[in-house]
C-alpha cells in the first residue's frame, strides 16, 4: 500500500515547478445533418474540458465541439462533470443564513432565500471558499413564481426554462435571477415610468473577500488581492431592443457591509422612443473566466462596448448604423491539423432577416470587454465562403482553412470578423445570440477529424484508491504536464478493473495509481466493492492482462503504476507491446510525486532514462523523500521494462 506524509510545502513545490493551467458545449443535436445515417454519436467523457466535448461518430470520424461558455466544472476528485444550474429545492445554510433553493451542479453556487420578508441578505454566492452575500436597501422582496413565458420578451431569450428564480419587490419592481455557468445575472424589470427610480442600491456582505471599485466595475478581491467576483458591465435595453450602458457605479464601506449603488442615466429612460419594460443587468460573475471572447460594434456607437450583450450583430439599421460581429473560440487539445476533416462556427438568429454572412480572420490583438467600432483590430482580406442555413435559425460559417491554420500555428488564432454582404440598406439587420444567451442558443466552434493519431494522444491517469487533498493535487499537476506534452489527458476515478482492462490498448500514456500485490492490482470504488486487475492469473472472472494478444498495447508509449508490488503487472503490459512500463517490487511510498518530477523532466525534453537520473536527485532532496526501503527515486527499488532512450 501506499504511505504518504502530508506537507503543505508540496503544494508550493509545485506552483514552483510548474503552471498548472485548464484546458477549456452543449448538445450535439445541431450537427444531426452531417452526422453519417444510423450512426450513434457516443461521447468520449475522458477527453472533456471546461468548454469541450469529443464524440466519436464513428470508426474513424470524431467531432470536437467547443463551446462559447462553460459547459463541465471539476469536482473535488478533479473530474469534469456536467454543469446544470437548474434551481431546485433544497434547505441550505451559508454563514448563518438559511436559504430554500440553489442551482443543481456548479462549482459556483447561488443560494436564494424563500420568506416572504427579507431583511437581510437573501441572495448569497459561493466560489471556492469565498461568499457573497447581498440585499436591497429599504426592500422587501417576495419569491414569486413565474414562468420563461410570463417574462418580457426581451428577457426571455436570456433564460433558460429552469435556471432563474424571481422577486418582486414591496414597489413593484420584478428581479428574476439566473444560474449560468460562471456568474449569477440579475434582471431588474421596470415595467412603467413609475418604477423609474434614479439609484438601486445593494447591500453588500462578504466572506473573505473585499470589494474595490475600478473603472465603473467593483471587483471582489481576495487577501492577496485577486480578482475573484465582479460586478460589472452595467447595461439596460427596452422592449423594442434599444440599448444603453449608461449606468454609473459607486461603492462605500459601512461598518463591516458595503453598499453599492446604480445610478441611472435618466435622460435614456425620458427618451420618447424607450418602451416599457426595461430591463437593467448588473450580474456578478467569475472574474475573468471565460475562454470565449464575443462582441458586436456599431458604426453610430463608435465608443460603445457590448460584449455582456446576448445578442451579436450584424447588417444595418436606423440605430446602430453599420453592425459587425467578432468571436474567438480556444482550440482543441490534442488534434492536429492534419486530422481536421471540417470546422464550423455556428450561429443562431435571434431576431431579423436570413443573413448572408462572411467571415474575415482577425490578425491583431482585441479584448472583448473594451473592443468597439473605433478601436476594431485589424483584419485579413481573406473570408470564407457565404453562411449557410443550417436549420432552426442556425447559420454556418465554413472556416476549416482557417481552423487547419490555427491548430497547425502558421495562422494566430484571433479569432474572426463576421458581417454581412449587405450593410448599404438599414432594413436589413440580423441580431444573433451570443455567448451570454441561455442554452442552447450560443454560438459553436465545431471541429470534425479522423481518428486515425487521436488515440494516440490519449493520457489517463486511473485512480483506483482514495486519496487525499495533497494526494489530488499532485494528480492533478501530472495531468497538467501531461497535457504539455500534447496528450489528451484526463484523469479517471474508480474505474473497475475491467474498465481498465477496455480502454489501455486506445492508451497512449497510462498511470495507475493505488493499491497492490505481487500479482495484482486492487481497483477501491466508492460502493466498497473491490475489483482487481491480475498480472498472470487467467482464472475464470478474472480480468487478467495476460489475455491480451501480441501488440495489443501497441499504442502505449508509457504505463506508469503507482502501485506497490507492481512488477509483474508492468512487466506483462511491456510484453504485450507497450514501449516502455515501470512498476516497483516494494511497498512503494509517495509514487506520484515522484511521476509528478519525471513528467516535469519530459516537458523539457529529456528522455525516459535521463528523466529518471534528473528525477532521482530531485525527489531526494525534496520535502518528500521518503526512506530509502520505500523510496520511488532509487533505481533498486522500481522495474523499467522496455527502451528508455526516447521522450514519451
Amino acid at each position: 500500500m501506499l504511505n504518504r506524509n502530508c506537507s503543505i510545502r508540496r503544494i508550493i513545490a509545485f506552483i514552483l515547478l510548474t503552471c498548472f493551467y485548464l484546458t477549456t458545449i452543449d448538445n450535439l443535436d445541431f450537427f444531426a445533418a452531417e452526422i453519417p445515417e444510423n450512426s450513434d454519436p457516443v461521447e468520449i467523457v475522458e477527453l472533456r474540458q471546461e468548454y469541450v466535448k469529443h464524440y466519436r461518430i464513428d470508426e474513424t470520424n470524431m467531432r470536437c465541439v467547443v463551446s462559447s461558455e462553460r459547459i463541465h466544472y471539476l469536482d473535488d476528485f478533479g473530474i469534469y462533470q456536467e454543469i446544470d444550474n437548474t434551481i431546485v429545492s433544497e434547505v441550505s445554510e451559508v454563514g448563518g443564513s438559511k436559504y430554500q433553493f440553489t442551482n443543481k451542479a456548479n462549482d459556483i453556487r447561488f443560494y436564494f432565500s424563500q420568506e416572504e420578508r427579507i431583511d437581510t441578505f437573501p441572495i448569497c454566492i459561493t466560489y471556492k471558499q469565498f461568499a457573497l452575500k447581498f440585499s436591497f436597501e429599504d426592500k422587501t422582496l417576495k419569491q414569486v413564481d413565474i414562468s420563461k413565458k410570463e417574462l418580457p420578451s426581451a428577457l426571455q431569450p436570456l433564460v433558460e426554462e429552469s435556471n432563474f428564480i424571481c422577486y418582486m419587490s414591496d414597489d413593484a419592481l420584478l428581479y428574476v435571477y439566473a444560474a449560468t455557468p460562471r456568474g449569477l445575472k440579475e434582471y431588474i424589470v421596470l415595467t412603467d415610468e413609475s418604477a423609474i427610480n434614479e439609484d438601486f442600491s445593494f447591500q453588500i456582505k462578504t466572506d473573505g473577500l473585499s470589494p474595490k471599485l475600478e473603472q465603473n466595475i467593483v471587483y471582489f478581491t481576495d487577501a492577496l488581492g485577486n480578482n475573484i467576483l465582479e460586478m460589472g458591465g452595467f447595461w439596460a435595453i427596452d422592449s423594442a431592443h434599444h440599448y444603453t450602458d449608461k449606468i454609473f457605479v459607486t461603492l462605500d464601506e459601512q461598518e463591516s457591509e458595503y453598499n453599492v449603488k446604480l445610478r441611472l442615466d435618466s435622460s435614456w429612460f425620458q427618451n420618447d422612443s424607450v418602451t416599457y419594460p426595461i430591463i437593467i443587468d448588473p450580474s456578478v460573475m467569475i472574474s475573468g473566466e471565460t475562454s470565449t471572447k464575443d462582441a458586436c460594434i456599431c458604426s453610430y456607437t463608435p465608443n460603445t462596448n457590448y460584449y455582456v450583450d446576448a445578442r451579436l450583430r450584424t447588417g444595418r439599421d436606423a440605430e446602430y448604423g453599420v453592425r459587425r460581429s467578432l468571436i474567438q473560440f480556444d482550440l482543441p487539445a490534442g488534434v492536429s491539423s492534419s486530422q481536421v476533416t471540417s470546422a464550423y462556427i455556428r450561429l443562431k438568429r435571434q431576431w431579423g432577416v436570413d443573413p448572408l454572412l462572411r467571415a474575415y480572420p482577425i490578425i491583431s490583438s482585441w479584448s472583448s470587454s473594451s473592443v468597439t467600432w473605433n478601436t476594431v483590430p485589424s483584419t485579413s482580406t481573406e473570408m470564407t465562403s457565404l453562411s449557410v442555413d443550417d436549420g432552426d435559425d442556425w447559420f454556418k460559417l465554413d472556416v476549416t482553412d482557417f481552423a487547419r491554420r490555427w491548430i497547425a500555428g502558421s495562422l494566430i488564432n484571433n479569432g474572426v470578423l463576421i458581417k454581412d454582404m449587405h450593410e448599404s440598406s438599414e432594413d436589413n439587420w440580423t441580431s444573433l445570440y451570443s455567448s451570454d444567451s441561455s442554452y442552447p442558443n450560443r454560438p459553436e466552434f465545431i471541429v470534425n477529424y479522423t481518428s486515425g493519431s487521436t488515440s494516440s494522444n490519449l493520457m489517463r491517469y486511473y485512480v483506483v484508491a482514495s486519496l487525499s487533498e495533497e494526494d489530488s493535487t499532485c494528480v492533478n499537476q501530472v495531468i497538467s504536464n501531461a497535457s504539455s506534452l500534447g496528450y489528451l489527458a484526463s484523469r479517471v476515478t474508480y474505474p473497475t478493473a475491467q474498465n481498465v482492462y477496455n480502454a489501455l490498448p486506445d492508451n497512449a500514456f497510462t498511470v495507475i495509481h493505488g493499491h497492490g500485490s505481487a500479482s495484482r492490482v486492487q481497483m477501491y470504488s466508492s460502493n466498497g466493492i473491490y475489483s482487481y486487475l491480475y498480472a498472470t492469473d487467467t482464472s475464470s472472472g478474472h480480468v487478467c492482462l495476460s489475455n491480451y494478444a501480441t501488440n495489443a498495447l501497441a499504442q502505449e508509449r508509457f504505463i506508469y503504476f503507482a502501485v506497490c508490488h507492481s512488477t509483474s503487472v508492468a512487466q506483462v503490459c511491456y510484453q504485450k507491446g507497450a514501449a516502455c512500463t515501470m512498476g516497483f517490487h516494494i511497498t512503494v511510498s509517495n509514487a506520484e510525486d515522484y511521476l509528478y518530477y519525471l513528467t516535469y523532466y519530459f516537458l523539457q525534453g529529456y528522455s525516459i532514462s535521463m528523466s529518471l537520473a534528473l528525477a532521482d536527485n530531485a525527489f531526494a532532496g525534496s520535502d518528500y523523500a521518503v526512506s530509502d526501503a520505500l523510496s520511488p527515486a532509487r533505481s533498486t527499488n522500481r522495474d523499467v521494462f522496455g527502451d528508455t532512450s526516447f521522450n514519451p
